[in-house]
């Protein structure tokens, strides 16, 4: 309150008791001047007390304390224990009263002003508003203790400015914001965005009733964007503007979830009902047909309201209508389901289908009142089960009447067994004898154990191997190792029941044919391979014929332009004899080797010691144990000797037909080893040559992925042009802003064109700037890499500085145009004035035919003008060809 204040009528502000007012004025003239207003009559009710300031906080029961400026002074900040204050100053110009005239005082009188009615007037109406703030501080206390007291949330909320302006506990626990937090957002931050249309209308449908309680669901937020869903009790709690509202809130998330959940398990109920693959049907304890799914039209394809009314004996097959009519009979007194299938139903074309049935007897249900039944088609694994048990019935057929070794092995056990008629005689185990699995491992080869071991246990360890085949070695009964190919299936490996089941079939002579196909191929495919040495080639091909030969020790020679016979490769015979005879000349009398070089055919020889071809050589061969040599030729394909094969053996023995054809087969895969790694190493040489070359030319060869759009060069790109690679990043949009303005839209729109074309190769040209600033021509050709659908991927172009050839282009145009000016003066200018002294000298001759001597000298005139003219022709003509000669 200021001075100048009208106060309200004094019967309003009357004290009802006389209150007790403590005045601590350091001013003695101001304390002198209060003194004689205490006893003036409008002030009689009040009981006045002056005390010293350090007397002031020991007056504990005053209504009301007076001061003066120089009192505050001393005392400012202190005055919030005190009970209501009111300043006595100069002015408004007082720098207490203009720094805060409300704040600590309740009201402030102008000394000058100063008079009983006013001082009575200001006594009374502090003392009162004192009252009523105490009387409204304890209203909004039990205010504040009912919102933070409620069990549910509450927001007071001021919809004008929709701002919040004050939670409770409840509040902060389910929104997860604290309550500071709460004051700095608004209503619209707690509900998802595309709900403001949604609050808009609320807002509107209060502020159109602003009395009126409002009621309603709508989503919510949370602080961590967890979706809530509450139902909103809103009512006003101000009456200045309707617009500050309580809004207390009810969390139903789990109402709302539990209800959606009961909706979405009943959709899911009548979608299974309706359209699953069973048939859902309900009887009555009569057998009638009460209610059926749609699925029986889909399945036997009858129609829902067609079956209605009907019983199931009305569709079963007469050969399943007892066991139908006996469980009918049990199902009225069933505590539990029953299973009843398979069983035959007439569909809509007259077949049938068979089914699988679930009972189960709700007639104590009052809620089904009816016996219901689930029936699955199994008409596709009842048509399996028939297939199987007639495949089983092929399955014994077959091993009756295979060659094959039909056997089981059963994986739990381990254990195997021979199951056809035929394994006694090629084993020592009859028929259905059991094998341990240790037993079957003795039966195979030693070379061939390991894989083989290595291989079952795959199968047994892993369950993507459902069926296979593979080929090794048994020993049959009689000691020998016979080739086997085993073609096998896994069955019911995850049953506990699982097992292989095989079949073996002798190929042994298949194999031994596959043996020499496969040698032939290995080392052509092992000598295709860049990497591999023509010595490492011929010792890895010699040592698989000495496996397909029993005891054969293998030897390669190559034949010399001299005709010597020179080393390759024997990795079993001893390494003093191969040195022994390289270098030897070949001849009709040199072993085996030399002579099949010399004659060009094969020679065997069963017996070193006593053939006479050996005669010179027997000793040194018998002194290494060598006694029988058989030597093939080996050819080029022009039919020239370029070496020879033989096979080398400790005892006397001459081959069999097959090892014949072997060691012939085996001359022609060599000598074609022998003929690609001639011309390889002659292309070696040739690809060397080339790397020289491209190493020494002047193009920059540079590609463009278009899908990554990385660009890659050689380093000429920056040497040639004077760019540093470490600063220039390479990159198409860099290369671009490189050629010259005045070709780089026609370079892109032939590049972008060229893109599009089937042809990958293009030759263009353009200018590329240098570091200079100046420009090189270049002639650039282009190769477009395609994928498989002949989209372009990549771009490789070589790059070639020109410049120096377009300068002398245009120095040979200038000669060009020289040579022909030279040309035309010659055939022209030159020729013209001969060709009339040619003229005159045949005039002459014509008309001096009696003069000798004039005709001597028009002899050598004539002469010497048509010599003159061919050497005129032979200018222009040389100026012609010059012309016509390419750059």
């Amino acid at each position: 309150m200021i001075a100048s204040k009208k106060y309200s009528s004094p019967s309003l502000l009357r004290l009802q008791s006389k209150s007790q007012v403590t005045v601590c004025v350091l001013d003695r003239n101001i304390q002198e001047r209060l003194e004689k207003m205490w006893s003036h009559r409008m002030l009689t009710h009040i009981d006045f007390k002056h005390i010293e300031p350090h007397q002031l906080w020991q007056n504990e029961h005053s209504d009301l304390i007076i001061f003066d400026t120089t009192t505050l002074n001393i005392y400012e900040g202190s005055l919030g224990d005190l009970p209501p204050c009111i300043l006595l100053t100069s002015s408004e110009d007082d720098p207490i009263y203009r720094k805060n005239p409300t704040q600590k005082v309740s009201d402030y009188l102008f000394i000058d002003d100063l008079s009983p009615a006013l001082l009575s007037k200001s006594i009374e109406y502090t003392i009162k508003l004192n009252e009523v703030n105490k009387t409204l501080h304890n209203q909004v206390a039990d205010y504040n203790l009912f919102i933070e007291s409620n069990i549910q949330p509450v927001l007071i909320v001021d919809l004008s400015t929709e701002e919040i302006l004050q939670v409770n506990q409840a509040a902060v626990e389910l929104y997860g914001y604290s309550k500071n937090e709460f004051l700095d957002i608004s209503i619209r931050d707690i509900r998802p965005t595309e709900d403001n249309k949604i609050l808009d209308k609320a807002i509107d449908m209060v502020n159109d009733e602003v009395a009126t309680a409002y009621q309603d669901i709508f989503r919510h937020l949370s602080k961590d964007g967890k979706i809530l869903y509450v139902e909103v009790k809103s009512i006003p709690v101000s009456t200045i503007n309707g617009k500050v509202r309580m809004v207390i809130i009810e969390d139903v998330s789990d109402q709302l979830q539990s209800r959606d959940r009961l909706i979405e398990s009943e959709r899911r109920f009548k979608a299974l009902v309706q359209n699953g693959a069973d048939i859902i049907t309900l009887f009555s304890a009569s057998g009638e047909l009460l209610y059926i799914s749609p699925s029986i039209e889909r399945v036997l394809g009858l129609k829902q309201e067609a079956v209605m009314g009907t019983t199931i004996f009305d569709f079963l097959h007469p050969d399943d209508v007892p066991l139908m009519q006996k469980t009918h009979a049990d199902l009225p007194h069933a505590t539990h389901q029953i299973k009843v299938g398979p069983y035959r139903v007439k569909n809509t074309d007259g077949g049938w289908r068979w089914l699988e049935t679930t009972f189960l007897n709700k007639l104590n249900d009052s809620a089904i009142n009816g016996i219901v039944a689930s029936s699955r088609d199994v008409t596709t694994q009842i048509h399996d089960q028939q297939k199987l048990e007639a495949s089983i019935t092929r399955y014994k057929n077959i091993i009756n009447v295979t060659s094959d070794i039909i056997y089981e092995f059963h994986l739990e056990t381990q254990e195997m067994k021979f199951v056809s008629n035929r394994s006694d005689a090629l084993f020592d185990y009859q028929n259905n004898q059991i094998l341990k699995r240790a037993d079957w491992e003795l039966l195979l080869h030693p070379d061939d154990k390991e894989n083989i071991i290595s291989y079952m246990n795959k199968i047994l360890n892993h369950n993507e191997i459902k069926q296979g085949a593979i080929e090794y070695r048994l020993r049959r009964k009689n000691g020998k190792y016979a080739h086997f190919q085993d073609r096998f299936f896994v069955l019911n490996k995850n049953d506990g029941h699982g097992q292989i089941q095989g079949a073996l079939q002798d190929i042994s002579l298949r194999k031994t044919h596959e043996s020499i196909q496969e040698f032939e191929n290995n080392m052509l495919t092992l000598y295709a391979k860049d990497n591999n040495e023509i010595k490492v080639v011929l010792e890895k091909a010699l040592l698989t014929i000495e496996t397909l030969i029993d005891g054969a020790m293998c030897s390669i020679l190559k034949l010399t332009s001299g005709n010597c016979a020179r080393h390759l490769s024997a990795p079993s015979i001893p390494p003093a004899y191969s040195q022994v005879i390289d270098g030897e000349t070949i001849g009709p009398k040199v072993g085996s080797c030399g002579t099949a070089m010399y004659k060009g055919s094969t020679v065997i020889v069963e017996d070193i010691a006593t053939n006479p071809l050996w005669e010179d050589y027997k000793e040194i061969a018998l002194k290494f144990g060598l006694k029988s040599c058989w030597s093939v030729p080996i050819k080029h394909q022009n039919g020239k000797v370029i070496g020879s094969f033989a096979t080398y053996y400790n005892a006397i023995r001459k081959p069999d037909s097959f090892e014949l054809e072997l060691i012939q087969r085996a001359a022609n895969v060599l000598g074609i080893i022998m003929e690609n790694w001639q011309a390889r190493e002659d292309l070696k040489q040739s690809n060397e040559r080339y790397d020289i070359v491209a190493r020494a030319t002047n193009d920059i060869i540079w590609e463009y992925n278009l899908t990554t759009e990385e660009m890659t060069s050689t380093e000429g790109l920056f040497q040639k042009f004077g760019y540093n690679r470490e600063e220039d990043h390479l990159h198409y949009k860099w290369w671009l802003s490189k050629i010259h303005p005045a070709d780089k839209e026609n370079v892109t729109q032939t590049i972008l064109k060229h893109l599009r074309n089937d042809n990958p190769q293009l030759s263009h040209k353009y200018r590329f700037k240098t570091t200079r600033g100046d420009y090189r021509h270049i002639l650039e050709r282009l190769y477009v890499i395609k994928n498989d659908n002949q989209m372009p991927i990549r771009i490789i172009g070589a790059m070639e500085d020109i410049t120096d050839k377009e300068k002398y282009l245009r120095e040979i145009e200038k000669q060009n145009l020289l040579l022909k000016q030279i040309s035309w003066d010659q055939s022209h200018k030159v020729r013209a004035p001969l060709a009339r002294i040619m003229g005159l000298l045949n005039v002459m001759e014509a008309t001096n035919k009696n003069d000798f001597e004039n005709d001597e000298l028009l002899r050598y005139l004539s002469d010497s003008s048509k010599e003159l003219d061919q050497i005129v022709r032979g200018v222009v003509s040389k100026i012609e060809l010059m012309k016509k000669q390419p750059v």
